[in-house]
């Protein structure tokens, strides 16, 4: 596993590459994200599509579905006179 930080717009990113898979079950994936923040002291991280099995590259499509969902939902209705 290689680990570097890189700048993207103002925001530091710790890049995580692997030939061998790294996120097979939960676990392994807490595993990865506090080996990385204690490594680097940084949350956001990038995974390349390798290092992820395919069970969990599905997964995390069908949530970041949700995710972007939900941030459409919220801008629109944070637009609203009501809410604010």
């Amino acid at each position: 596993m290689k680990t570097e930080v890189i700048a993207i717009n103002n925001t530091e990113v710790a890049v995580v590459s692997s030939n061998e898979l790294l996120i097979t079950d939960v676990q392994s994936a807490l595993d990865l994200i506090m080996t990385v923040k204690y490594e680097t002291g940084y949350t956001n991280i990038a995974i390349n599509k390798g290092a992820i099995s395919d069970i969990w590259r599905s997964a995390f499509r069908q949530t970041a579905i949700l995710v972007v969902h939900f941030i459409l939902l919220y801008s629109f209705f944070d637009s609203r006179s009501w809410f604010h």
